[in-house]
């Protein structure tokens, strides 16, 4: 099962909430993805703190991931696939 979600923010505390909040409810949709959500998210927040700080610009993370198990159990995941994107992002301007 598949997953993908973007999320903007001014700060990274509010990167990292969105990012739980994002990967809870591909949790709460796909069970199977419990199996991988801490590691999703220890991923998407490090790559953040690579970045450097900027007042001026926001945070910007892509998340996509990929589990396959074999069939007729979710306990014996075969495959599995992280690919994050985070950046610094003009602020979107009202």
């Amino acid at each position: 099962m598949s997953y993908s979600f973007n999320i903007r923010a001014e700060t990274l505390d509010d990167a990292e909430t969105q990012i739980r909040n994002e990967l809870t409810k591909v949790a709460q949709s796909q069970p199977v993805h419990e199996a991988d959500m801490d590691a999703a998210y220890d991923v998407a927040v490090n790559y953040l703190r690579l970045l450097a700080a900027d007042p001026m610009m926001d945070l910007a993370v892509s998340v996509a991931g990929y589990l396959s198990w074999t069939p007729g159990t979710s306990d014996r995941i075969t495959t599995a696939s992280i690919n994050v994107t985070a950046s610094l992002a003009e602020k979107v301007r009202a």
